[in-house]
């Protein structure tokens, strides 16, 4: 296995993950960026509740992003229900 490809491992069930939130925005702004090119304007990340810090909003607002999850008490739609 790569080095690279250990970078790209999610870590294990029940750990915050949050540090990795950064490095994954980089990642993917960079395949995009080699894929499609700079993206205008600001971004907004769909995010789980989990990340819905100031700690993780001054990491989107550092690479002119904005965070959105879902409002306190909200359901996500099944996506077996979605047909997805």
């Amino acid at each position: 296995m790569s080095a690279r490809q250990r970078r790209a491992l999610p870590p294990p069930a029940n750990r915050r993950d949050d540090g990795l939130l950064a490095a994954t925005l980089d990642a993917a702004a960079t395949v995009t960026a080699e894929v499609a090119g700079p993206l205008p304007g600001t971004l907004t990340v769909d995010l789980d509740a989990g990340y819905d810090y100031q700690t993780c909003r001054q990491v989107l607002a550092a690479r002119g992003m904005v965070g959105q999850t879902p409002p306190v008490g909200s359901q996500r739609p099944s996506r077996l229900a979605a047909g997805g």
